[in-house]
């Protein structure tokens, strides 16, 4: 779960924005399989490195197909 200071970002339109290209671009690559296991479909997107409240008003750092991946549920976190 997000972080309280997190949340706002979560539901601005430029997370949800950049959430959805990313999962477009992974299932034409190849089906949205999980990045970790690809396995089973990759149903989250999730920052590769955590988000901290330092660089969560700078968007370039937080809003890049470098910086998030998609995973299945137990995968994430590691």
């Amino acid at each position: 779960m997000a972080q309280e200071w997190a949340k706002a970002f979560y539901r601005s339109r430029r997370w949800l924005r950049c959430r959805d290209a990313y999962i477009k671009d992974r299932i034409l690559a190849d089906g949205g399989l999980c990045e970790e296991c690809r396995d089973r479909p990759g149903y989250i997107v999730h920052h590769r490195k955590p988000l901290t409240q330092e660089i969560v008003g700078v968007a370039s750092k937080i809003v890049s197909d470098s910086r998030v991946g998609g995973v299945v549920p137990d995968k994430r976190r590691r």
